[in-house]
């Protein structure tokens, strides 16, 4: 208190402080009071929400045990699992329907209080009351209706079992006339058909005249069977009396009536609770309203005083700092004076010093231009070195890119093919021939031969231009890795009937990458056998192509590439898969990773082909000693040139 009187006094009533603060309470009582009145309805609102919700639930589950109790008369009772164990889906959700409707019903009467804690609450709990009561008649009426409808029984089940087991008796009596054991049956059967007690009645009439007729023919054990199978009929007739099926009475119309008088019980308290949540709102709004036009009445009263109070002296104010804008502060101009013992007339001096001291920086301002412009290009020089950096990353993003395009796009079918071969044998392992199993093996290795391939292939691409490639150049006898490499391959150019001739190798010693030279060999040659009919040749030889340089030449006398093609590997760096000539499967990017290979040894690769008639591929590299020397910054330039492309 003592903090407040001292700061009433510092700020006396002239104060545009004060004064706003006033009208702030003000407003925000009446905007508290609204926001109090809301969250009592809305807290009100919720609960009439909740209570609905869970009579709409009570009807719900209503719903579910009328559906269980149509499920159980129109299939249970004809399903043999019910009559020889007792127990039935049907049933189950019958008890669970139930108890979860008890407990909801609970739930809601325990609810009521705090929304109806007057006396049409106590009525509301009581009508509840009789719900459980009424519910709990349901259950009880149904549990007793399964246990009759399983003592009725079905087929050579119960009541029913034993009336046609005695039938079945009579008819391989001997002595009983078939005609009137016919007829019999038949008022049997109208009366299970029609459920018309005179069929009952008929058949009765003329059981005993047939069983009378047997006593006195002293025929026993035909009467005998004739007083069981007539005293199982009676008391089928009987139980089925019970349970409702013929005539007017029993347990199943008393239970239809409970259904629709429970329905009707949960309507009528939706129905009270709906016109109470109505008739709340109703109240709120006429509350809401009232306070609401006061609430605004009094911010339009407040906006106009203070508004007076407040505007003419930021006009001053405006109007001065608009002078001297224009003025671009200049020395000597006039200073704003605000009249009266506000915060405003305070502004107005500090605005006074504000103008003053921005004058003088004006003056330090146009000093340190030159010095700015000086840092402004070395910004720039920055900003280009960033510039390059993105530039690089850009790159390397795309580099990426095409490595996850080869994985999603090629990768999948040597799998797919593989799992589809393993899905044939999987699912008729009896009708796969060995001819068959060689056929599939033969594919599944071709696949698997493929995927190692590709897989080795992406290595090498992935090491390469990621830098983790090892680059060991050394000098290399050419007429060795030639050789080594047409060895691995003779075996299936031979299946192809493909020869491969070996030209002119007398080059001496390159300087290069051992592996990096055998994969491009490989590469180039198993190409060269793919792409070639059966009785073709595949020819290598080398040559001098330039001072220091020497061309290995790989020609076939094949298919041929396009120009066009030639174009997509080796200028836009595209991976073409492509089959051969007897469907031969290869990795798509191949060529393209022995391009970047003899790159990195300062040499070219170039394809020369005609459709139809074959191909010739041809890469140089450094055979020199001194060429080692040489050729190393040119690498560099067509390694960046590469990651740039």
């Amino acid at each position: 208190m003592l903090v407040l009187r001292r700061w009433f006094v510092k700020n006396s009533i002239h104060s545009l402080r004060v004064r706003i603060l006033l009208g702030f309470l003000l407003v925000s009582l009446t905007t508290l009071s609204i926001a109090t009145i809301g969250y009592w309805y809305q807290k009100q609102s919720a609960q009439l929400s909740r209570l609905r919700s869970l009579s709409e639930k009570v009807t719900l589950e209503i719903v579910r045990m009328q559906k269980a109790e149509a499920e159980f008369n129109s299939i249970s009772v004809l399903q043999k699992d019910f009559f020889v164990s007792g127990k039935d889906t049907s049933l189950i959700q019958y008890e669970v329907s139930y108890a979860s409707m008890v407990v909801t019903l609970h739930q809601l009467k325990a609810a009521l209080p705090i929304v109806m804690p007057d006396a049409q609450g106590d009525i509301m709990r009581r009508r509840i009351d009789r719900m459980v009561e009424k519910a709990s008649q349901m259950q009880v009426s149904m549990s007793a209706y399964a246990a009759k409808m399983r003592q009725r029984g079905f087929l050579n089940y119960g009541i029913l079992g034993e009336m046609r087991a005695a039938a079945h008796s009579l008819e391989q009596s001997s002595q009983l006339a078939r005609i009137d054991l016919l007829q019999l049956r038949r008022h049997e059967k109208d009366y299970l058909l029609r459920r018309d007690l005179s069929y009952f009645e008929d058949a009765g009439l003329l059981g005993r005249r047939l069983m009378d007729a047997a006593v006195t023919g002293r025929r026993i054990e035909e009467a005998a069977l004739l007083q069981r199978y007539l005293s199982q009929f009676e008391a089928l007739v009987s139980l089925e009396l019970q349970l409702g099926l013929i005539g007017e009475g029993g347990l199943r119309p008393q239970m239809a009536a409970m259904s629709t008088d429970l329905s009707k019980q949960v309507a009528d308290l939706n129905e009270i609770l709906l016109q109470e949540a109505l008739e709340k709102g109703d109240r709120y709004q006429r509350v809401f309203l009232a306070l609401a036009v006061t609430a605004v009445l009094l911010t339009l009263l407040f906006s106009l005083y203070f508004s007076k109070q407040i505007i003419r002296p930021l006009r001053q104010l405006t109007h001065f700092i608009h002078n001297e804008i224009e003025g671009q502060f200049k020395a000597g101009g006039p200073q704003l004076r605000i009249h009266g013992q506000h915060e405003l007339s305070d502004l107005g001096a500090d605005v006074n010093a504000m103008v003053l001291q921005i004058r003088q920086q004006l003056s330090e301002i146009t000093k340190q231009g030159e010095a700015l412009a000086a840092r402004n290009t070395d910004l720039t020089a920055l900003n280009k070195a960033l510039k390059q950096t993105q530039e690089k990353q850009a790159a390397l993003l795309r580099v990426r890119e095409k490595i996850h395009s080869i994985i999603s796009h090629d990768l999948r079918a040597p799998v797919n093919g593989m799992a589809a071969y393993l899905e044939i044998i999987l699912e008729d392992a009896t009708q796969i021939t060995p001819s068959m199993t060689v056929k599939f093996a033969g594919q599944m290795l071709q696949s698997v031969q493929r995927l190692g391939e590709m897989m080795e292939n992406l290595l090498r691409w992935s090491l390469f231009h990621s830098g983790e490639l090892a680059y060991e150049p050394k000098w290399i006898h050419v007429e060795e890795s030639v050789a080594r490499c047409m060895e691995l391959y003779t075996e299936t150019a031979s299946k192809k009937s493909v020869t491969i001739v070996l030209g002119t190798l007398a080059v001496g010693q390159v300087f290069a990458d051992s592996e990096m030279l055998d994969f491009t060999l490989r590469n180039l040659i198993t190409n060269a056998i793919k792409f070639s009919h059966a009785g073709g040749q595949v020819r290598v030889h080398a040559a001098m192509v330039a001072a220091e340089m020497i061309g290995i030449h790989v020609q076939d006398q094949g298919v041929g590439m396009a120009a066009a093609q030639i174009d997509r590997i080796l200028v836009h760096g595209e991976h073409l898969s492509t089959t051969g000539t007897q469907k031969e499967k290869g990795t798509g990017f191949g060529l393209m990773l022995c391009r970047d290979f003899v790159a990195r040894h300062g040499g070219q690769l170039t394809v020369q082909s005609v459709l139809g008639k074959g191909t010739t591929v041809t890469f140089t590299l450094p055979f020199q000693s001194h060429a080692g020397k040489g050729f190393s910054s040119k690498f560099v330039a067509t390694e960046a040139s590469l990651f740039e492309g």
